[in-house]
């Protein structure tokens, strides 16, 4: 079985800044061949997808979505056929609270962070169960790194854990930068993750256009992206005022909706609600119409893609980009992709 370790992953406090702009510090738009392999929608007379959030792929060929219609993980592949489905919602076996992460490993496990139930599942590609763990922490986000996997906790106290196979053995803790340290807990543990490749993993977070590279060999960088939206940013947490519940201001500007990468590059899908984006947002929150592209090894902005569609999640595999829309109504596109020209 996988082994639930992360080894050597460099301090982010150490982490060191790199320009990634534009020639004018605005986007500079790539042409885009888009070429349509595949499609899941759903009939009147039989919903597949209710209302799917996340979306993973294993290849060009099949992806699984995170439906919180009926709180299930879902396998399809591109001709449409729902391959399996997988849990409910729940506290018990096979049930699900809240999923907050959804990822897919190199040997095609199916990573889930069960944050309502503070469990962590492991599935395989035909959708069995291989491990279900009970944490004592709220996982956010998980993420298989070759054979290692980083857990990002919930609320994040300006730092990440790495656990033995167990789920209870600390290994070691990872510091978060200064400033994210002194943002709310919230907001710094906003975040989305995404493999580069074995030995190294791509951070965005959610309120700024604060982008890292973390290699498990010690390396580590960081770089501003194209937003250019400083962090932690302007108020980016309010208080309810009848629940008194704490949580990201609607009105906050977020810069990243997703986050993949197909070893060369790195791809930000572009979230909705930052005002000066120069892009459209026809699907609803966080609906964009926009990637941006870094390179994955110095994070340097190469430029970005208008999308044919707009999508609220995406996932990359072997050449194909997947798109999650939920607006007009729930989608999954399959597309191949080739820059034509500049």
């Amino acid at each position: 079985m996988t082994r639930l370790l992360v080894a050597a992953l460099a301090c982010l406090g150490a982490l060191l800044p790199v320009e990634s702009r534009g020639q004018d510090g605005r986007r500079t738009f790539v042409r885009v061949r888009w070429d349509s392999v595949g499609a899941v929608s759903d009939s009147a007379d039989a919903p597949r997808l209710l209302n799917p959030q996340l979306v993973a792929a294993w290849n060009g060929d099949s992806a699984v979505v995170v439906d919180y219609g009926d709180w299930s993980i879902k396998a399809f592949d591109r001709r449409g056929r729902q391959l399996w489905k997988y849990g409910r919602r729940g506290a018990g076996p096979g049930e699900f609270g809240g999923i907050g992460s959804l990822s897919i490993g190199p040997s095609g496990l199916v990573w889930v962070a069960d944050r309502g139930n503070a469990r962590l599942y492991a599935l395989s590609r035909d959708g069995v169960l291989r491990s279900a763990i009970t944490l004592r922490q709220t996982p956010e986000e998980v993420l298989q790194l070759g054979d290692s996997v980083l857990i990002v906790w919930f609320p994040l106290d300006s730092a990440l854990s790495a656990l033995g196979l167990d789920g209870r053995r600390l290994i070691r803790r990872l510091s978060l930068p200064p400033a994210a340290r002194a943002a709310h807990v919230i907001v710094r543990g906003s975040l989305k993750l995404t493999a580069v490749d074995r030995e190294a993993v791509a951070i965005a977070f959610l309120y700024s256009s604060s982008l890292g590279r973390l290699s498990l060999t010690g390396r580590s960088m960081a770089a501003t992206g194209i937003d250019s939206v400083p962090f932690p940013g302007p108020k980016q947490w309010f208080t309810a005022p009848r629940t008194g519940r704490i949580g990201p201001d609607p009105l906050a500007p977020r810069t990243v909706a997703a986050l993949a990468s197909d070893g060369h590059r790195l791809f930000a899908l572009s979230a909705g609600l930052v005002a000066d984006r120069q892009v459209s947002a026809r699907g609803g929150d966080d609906a964009s119409d926009v990637i941006d592209v870094y390179s994955a090894r110095t994070l340097e902005y190469l430029g970005s893609w208008k999308l044919p569609i707009t999508a609220q999640s995406m996932a990359w595999a072997d050449g194909t980009l997947v798109l999650l829309s939920r607006e007009p109504e729930p989608r999954l596109t399959f597309w191949r992709v080739r820059e034509t020209a500049r």
